[in-house]
């Protein structure tokens, strides 16, 4: 999903959109309940953007609904790390020692996967999770981190570069976040590593030509409260309040059924997280911009696109493509957006 949060008019009446957000459906392929939670919003029209964890066991139920749906943007979410190894155990695609348990499963943290493993084997698992995708028919748009392990941020910074050179090498945009935005800075994390791994991404993202948004909003932070309507209110509070840029942030879309339940305990959470995003396809909420829009944004922002605004008439906002420049940002000043957030968005 991506969403125009504000805009302002010159005085020539062409729009400026200042601030550009886009959500992305991690954990696309972890089980059969979060897959029909993710079909059933992209079909819907609710989401744009989704990530695959090619280990998981609904991996190529996922894969499927990617290739036979090439309108989204749906890449690969590298997965080195099991939060569930004891309720729901997977184990990566490749057989180095470092990146495995002595039971032969991923680490359960990140912490424990950067403590135990080598750089050789964090990579080739790497290599191999988006070749799986690949070797199925799937052309993945992009590619992010489970549980942010290749971020570096238990001290591994050299992970970070490995990696965006792989996105270089495949021409794949990588989910990190290029400036530093303080109150991001996750819990744990000292902020002179935050600011260290935003300054390498920034580095060895040009040198690789890894396109990527300007900041990475972690919704951890964003409170579930009491019930439904107290966390639909914290997220849409949460989500108005992004700094000018292209952002990106992510949800973990689940049916709260008893596969799901039995994974996790945060469940709910994720139920949720699906309920707050979901609306009706026919619905007005769509708002300024039509979804063939907002799929042309999505795929210009994860693969690095170039906007540009071409001289526009007063009271209109016209858009066109140019040429991707070798190693280029994107041009944040023109990407079209998907509607406005506001509350008739979600329900």
């Amino acid at each position: 999903m991506v969403i125009q949060s504000f805009s302002e008019r010159e005085k020539t009446g062409v729009i400026i959109i200042s601030k550009y957000l886009i959500i992305n459906a991690d954990d696309f392929g972890l089980c059969h309940s979060a897959n029909e939670a993710c079909m059933d919003l992209f079909e819907s029209g609710c989401l744009l953007s989704s990530t695959i964890m090619a280990p998981c066991p609904g991996a190529d139920e996922a894969i499927e609904f990617a290739k036979t749906h090439p309108q989204y943007a749906i890449g690969v979410h590298l997965t080195h790390t099991n939060e569930w190894m004891d309720r729901f155990p997977w184990g990566p695609l490749t057989d180095g020692k470092s990146i495995r348990t002595p039971e032969g499963r991923m680490w359960p943290e990140s912490e424990d996967f950067e403590a135990h493993c080598s750089y050789d084997d964090a990579c080739a698992e790497t290599l191999a999770q988006i070749e799986y995708c690949e070797k199925k028919g799937m052309k993945p748009s992009h590619v992010d981190s489970h549980m942010g392990a290749l971020y570096g941020l238990n001290g591994k910074l050299k992970m970070l570069p490995k990696t965006l050179a792989i996105c270089g090498k495949k021409g794949y945009p990588f989910r990190m976040f290029s400036k530093p935005l303080e109150s991001q800075c996750p819990p744990g994390t000292p902020m002179w590593l935050f600011k260290a791994a935003c300054r390498f991404s920034g580095i060895f993202g040009k040198i690789n030509h890894v396109p990527m948004p300007d900041y990475l909003i972690f919704p951890e932070s964003i409170e579930s409260g009491e019930s439904y309507e107290d966390f639909k209110h914290n997220f849409i509070t949460y989500l108005t309040d992004i700094p000018d840029g292209i952002c990106e942030t992510y949800i973990h879309p689940a049916l709260a059924t008893d596969e799901m339940k039995a994974i996790t305990g945060r469940w709910k959470r994720r139920y949720w997280e699906y309920a707050a995003v979901r609306r009706k396809a026919d619905s007005e909420d769509v708002s300024r911009v039509r979804q063939d829009q907002a799929r042309e944004s999505v795929h210009a922002a994860c693969r690095g696109s170039r906007f540009v605004r071409p001289k526009a008439r007063a009271g209109t906002c016209s858009l066109q493509r140019s040429k991707p420049e070798s190693g280029c940002r994107t041009d944040r000043s023109a990407l079209p957006g998907a509607g406005g957030i506001r509350p008739g968005c979600f329900h």
